[in-house]
């Protein structure tokens, strides 16, 4: 019996070391298959441009309004998985609250048209259409339009997000707390769709120059959003206390 016991206490021990690095690798594929995945948004984006003259797809076409995106793209990708971050599992089915999470999966689909993601798009790259002045209520005039834009490595395209599109501004702010809720319909601080610690303070993107990477939570401000995105604005500051522990960049 006491051998018996001794042998438990070594597998327990041994249980107690090995979960947590099986739990830290579980983690780290996922996160490689969401960058995978956000790769194969990027060619799906570049096969769109290819046969569009390199305009990027409108962002106020389509029955379903500002996820247009997605049913354009919808001729260039057949595997739905690509719809959502392996982090992202838990889906909102309530209209009135379509708006996902950190680990949720947004919602605004109908049942007769059910749409659902854990990505979105940087909504300064929809193309105007001709002589249209606003976006959704935000000025075309910042809206990038093409996929032909200079130093396209620096402009996010598809993010791990909370909601399907987004318009940051260097001058939002950050969420006050960890893994907030997305806000469905609130137009200001739109960083925030972005800003979720999905992949330990990360986020996967794909980028205008169809790459993709992993960006940090306070790397968001420093990206370029739109064509008039101003650098020269000072970040947030302080950072609030649950992005402290995430580095600068």
């Amino acid at each position: 019996m006491i051998e018996l016991l001794v042998v438990i206490a070594i597998i327990a021990v041994l249980m107690s070391i090995l979960l947590p690095a099986l739990n830290r690798a579980k983690t780290q594929a996922k996160a490689v298959i969401c960058l995978s995945y956000l790769h194969q948004w990027g060619l799906a984006v570049s096969m769109y441009a290819h046969d569009n003259k390199s305009t990027f797809p409108s962002g106020s076409g389509g029955s379903t309004g500002g996820w247009a995106w997605m049913e354009m793209l919808r001729p260039y990708y057949k595997d739905d998985r690509i719809l959502m971050c392996p982090m992202a599992t838990k889906v909102v089915n309530d209209y009135d609250y379509a708006a996902g999470g950190t680990f949720h999966v947004w919602n605004p689909g109908t049942v007769d048209e059910p749409l659902y993601g854990s990505y979105g798009l940087n909504g300064w790259l929809s193309r105007p259409e001709p002589g249209q002045t606003s976006v959704f209520a935000r000025p075309s005039k910042d809206n990038w339009g093409t996929v032909a834009a200079k130093e396209a490595a620096r402009v996010p395209m598809i993010l791990d997000a909370g909601m399907w599109d987004s318009w940051p501004q260097r001058i939002d702010q950050p969420p006050e707390y960890e893994n907030h809720e997305v806000i469905h319909g609130v137009l200001n601080n739109e960083i925030r769709r972005f800003c979720i610690p999905r992949h330990n303070g990360a986020i996967s993107s794909a980028f205008l120059d169809f790459s993709a990477r992993k960006v940090g939570l306070k790397e968001l401000w420093d990206l370029w959003w739109h064509r008039n995105y101003d650098l020269t604005i000072p970040p947030p500051s302080p950072w609030p206390d649950w992005m402290m522990q995430y580095p600068d960049n």
